[in-house]
């Protein structure tokens, strides 16, 4: 009889405490579940929470009906303890494969005979396939375009106008490391990239009475190459859809361009 009383305090810890509080703590929780976050039955949160705080069902109640940050405390305890409780199920969710895309902004950062480390920030773009075959661990290729970059110069101690562009795209190979986070994935990323580079200089008519040094447009630049590259991003998980935002940098012939872009994927 003892024990039943209990168990009746216990799943009853809610109802006993004011209607405000209860009613904060069922919203917090259903809002959980309605974004996949929860995989706890509605029956089972008053005993999840009385559990995880380790109180007598009395002791609960009592400071529930006492304290005036009720309601802030209910938000936090059910926002944290609770998604703690779903993580485990979240985690063999986000194995399989994927496919999506970024967009953002690149740098090309370009080399001629003229000038060096050449290139604006240019529209860039990613198209991404891979492969999440551990919780904590993925595979991933991806084809990058950072753009194309064009502008005007003047060589360095002189006043000879310059006319540059250059564009870089290529494909790389990443393994993705997860870190252990709650609601959304941090992650680091390293690999190798093999990028196409193009780039040209142009010599202008130096101005009249101007420094006037003797140059000629130098060849122009056409090659290939891998080199390491790396980076990082944040990425948060709605069902099979997945939002990222990520930063990446290479080491590439003539400079080290870098990309800051923001996409989709999805898991299949």
């Amino acid at each position: 009889m003892r024990e039943r009383r209990s168990r009746t305090a216990q799943t009853g810890m809610l109802a006993s405490g004011p209607r405000p509080v209860r009613q904060h703590f069922l919203r917090s929780a259903r809002l959980l579940k309605r974004l996949g976050l929860l995989r706890i039955e509605p029956r089972s949160w008053p005993a999840v929470l009385n559990s995880s705080l380790g109180w007598p069902a009395e002791m609960a109640a009592g400071h529930f009906r006492q304290s005036t940050r009720a309601r802030a405390c209910v938000s936090v305890v059910c926002a944290a303890l609770l998604a703690g409780a779903a993580g485990g199920a979240r985690a063999d969710d986000l194995l399989g494969y994927y496919f999506g895309g970024t967009y953002g902004k690149g740098t090309v950062d370009a080399s001629t005979g003229l000038v060096s480390g050449f290139g604006v920030h240019s529209s860039a773009y990613t198209v991404i396939a891979g492969w999440r075959f551990m919780p904590e661990l993925s595979a991933e290729l991806q084809y990058l375009d950072f753009g194309h970059s064009a502008g005007m110069s003047i060589y360095k101690n002189s006043d000879v106008p310059l006319t540059n562009s250059a564009s870089r795209k290529g494909e790389g190979a990443f393994g993705i490391l997860y870190l252990p986070t709650p609601i959304v994935d941090f992650y680091m990323k390293a690999g190798l990239a093999k990028l196409h580079t193009t780039a040209t200089t142009m010599v202008g008519t130096c101005p009249k009475g101007g420094v006037c040094p003797p140059l000629s447009s130098p060849l122009p630049v056409d090659s290939t190459g891998v080199g390491v590259a790396g980076g990082g991003g944040v990425m948060y998980r709605f069902r099979s859809l997945e939002i990222r935002a990520e930063y990446e940098r290479f080491a590439a012939l003539g400079g080290n361009p870098y990309v800051v872009t923001g996409g989709f994927t999805w898991t299949f």
